[in-house]
């Protein structure tokens, strides 16, 4: 009780603190809109905390990331990514939409040798530097005018997540806006991410 009492004053603040630079930055004020936004929002926080306190009892790693992925796909219009990285490989093993087609495997530090655009992936920037990474528009980068050629992508975004203090898994957002990843969305989801590797790491030392 005490736990998800402080889940949820962690993910009210999150959404608090990260909106108010989100509306500064942007300049506006529209109640109606306004009033939707926090509305949508609150309800992804809530829903993204009765499914982590779920998958502390019950389901698989998989069931976690398929429910959190249909919850962001709800609220925000974007083909999401995960890899998982093991042994130096990058493998892909979920999409959100079937738009997408990356490869399944990819050796990222290998490739980076042969094919020096592969460091402009935004997935490879979020693995070396440990850190979300991402480009607001892509069209000018070389990587992405090969491998999104046929998508109507404009932006994409990386998060890592850590477990057991290594970084295991990327989730790619892929977005058909430019600008569309705001300060407030990046805190945020850099924020979830980092709760979600805590309670992988805790599901697996039961």
């Amino acid at each position: 009780g005490g736990y998800c009492l402080y889940l949820s004053c962690f993910f009210s603040g999150i959404l608090l603190g990260g909106g108010l630079l989100y509306y500064k930055k942007k300049h506006l004020f529209n109640p109606t809109q306004e009033i939707k936004y926090w509305k949508q929002n609150e309800r992804l926080f809530f829903d993204i905390l009765k499914t982590l306190r779920q998958f502390d009892t019950t389901g698989t790693e998989q069931t976690l990331f398929n429910h959190l992925f249909k919850l962001i796909s709800r609220l925000y219009d974007l083909d999401i990514v995960i890899y998982t990285y093991t042994s130096g490989k990058v493998l892909s093993f979920f999409t959100a939409h079937t738009k997408l087609n990356p490869p399944k495997h990819i050796n990222l530090m290998k490739v980076t040798k042969h094919k020096p655009t592969y460091r402009q992936l935004t997935s490879f920037n979020a693995l070396t530097k440990k850190h979300p990474f991402g480009y607001q528009d892509i069209s000018g980068i070389p990587i992405y005018q090969e491998i999104l050629k046929n998508t109507s992508f404009l932006a994409a975004y990386s998060f890592p997540i850590k477990i057991s203090g290594e970084i295991e898994l990327i989730v790619t957002f892929y977005a058909r806006e430019k600008n569309y990843f705001t300060p407030f969305f990046i805190n945020l989801f850099d924020r979830i991410f980092t709760e979600v590797g805590q309670h992988i790491t805790q599901r697996r030392l039961l």
